[in-house]
């Protein structure tokens, strides 16, 4: 077994895989501190997913599509069997997906005491949840004071180079609780007293994926004008109007056999997918994004959502063939052509495949 076979899941692409978990979890590690500073700092080697120990079991039936491993003892990894209960002492499980060998994300399991996060450190730090949490751009990440402070027993040169990018934009509250819970001798009590980077700019947090009900009215008739708006555009691109969606009214969305993803602003729903599931293929029907919202990167967040967040051997999607935008970021997402087709009195569409990693 090679430990050090690594190809870690972005952080948005976890983000896709726990959406709707039942339970608390975050981004923790590394990469808590470059989301909550804003750009990537340096490279990460693996990615860490922070939940609680009590939700582990209903953690395991939310992976139940991946293979987990636990770190027992520290330095050696034994598989995490169905229904096995991790106890205390056991902090880590490596997840990859069956008949790989690669190692996509690392589970930390946190201790809790009610509704309050737990140092398994010294459990005398502990916080509310919201206020061991702070949300970028959508995604729930460990605070970068609860961070640092479980980097600072014995630090490696990436958690020196972490302690230097982040410690910068720390706020004034946040340096003096870090103070107050670090050894007095601590190297780090030096820099914390530098002053903080007060002309930080504001980050704008991009708006989250969600499941629509699409069978509520309400919900139909926003997907309906969403389409008409998207797909007149595609009309016009590939020159024809042939297209169903177009033809479609709200009753006709409510009846269709779709998940629908949607991501909705101050304005509105501003950008959806459909797709539906057969054996194990995952079927993108529909990619709609409303055209002053377009070249935003939605499409492809709504795609890789879906992408990370269904269990599939494969994805197929369609697009027409002039549609050379959607054909594009399908390309740059992996898929490959696999044939296409001419619909009676439809244009010429262009057949994708993706096959899951």
């Amino acid at each position: 077994m090679d430990l050090d076979d690594w190809d870690p899941l972005p952080p948005t692409e976890a983000g896709a895989l726990f959406a709707g978990a039942p339970f608390p979890w975050w981004i923790s590690g590394g990469w808590a501190l470059d989301l909550f500073l804003g750009r990537r700092t340096r490279r990460h080697d693996d990615l860490d997913v922070g939940v609680f120990r009590r939700d582990q079991a209903a953690v395991q039936q939310h992976l139940a599509g991946w293979e987990g491993w636990a770190a027992d003892p520290p330095g050696s990894l034994r598989p995490w069997s169905a229904g096995e209960w991790l106890p205390v002492g056991i902090h880590d499980v490596w997840l990859r997906r069956p008949s790989t060998t690669t190692w996509r994300f690392q589970l930390h399991l946190n201790e809790a005491e009610g509704g309050w996060w737990v140092s398994r450190r010294e459990p005398d730090v502990r916080r509310s949840l919201d206020d061991a949490l702070v949300e970028v751009d959508g995604l729930p990440v460990l605070a970068p004071e609860l961070q640092l402070l479980m980097k600072a027993p014995a630090p490696r040169p990436k958690d020196e180079a972490d302690l230097a990018a982040v410690l910068p934009v720390l706020d004034g509250d946040r340096r003096a609780w870090l103070a107050r819970r670090l050894p007095a001798d601590h190297p780090w009590q030096r820099v914390l007293e530098r002053p903080a980077d007060s002309g930080r700019p504001a980050r704008a947090t991009l708006p989250q994926v969600r499941r629509l009900p699409h069978r509520e009215p309400r919900v139909a008739e926003a997907l309906v004008e969403l389409q008409r708006l998207a797909y007149a555009q595609e009309a016009a691109l590939v020159g024809s109007t042939a297209i169903p969606p177009l033809r479609e009214r709200a009753v006709d969305v409510m009846a269709a056999d779709l998940v629908v993803l949607g991501v909705q602003d101050a304005t509105g729903l501003v950008a959806a997918l459909g797709y539906r599931v057969t054996g194990d293929v995952l079927d993108l029907d529909r990619l709609m994004v409303r055209p002053d919202r377009a070249r935003r990167g939605l499409g492809r967040r709504l795609v890789g959502f879906a992408l990370a967040l269904v269990p599939h051997a494969r994805a197929e999607v369609a697009t027409a063939a002039a549609n050379l935008p959607a054909r594009r970021l399908y390309e740059a997402m992996g898929f490959a052509a696999s044939g296409t087709s001419t619909p009676p009195g439809g244009p010429e569409l262009v057949h994708y495949r993706r096959d899951a990693s």
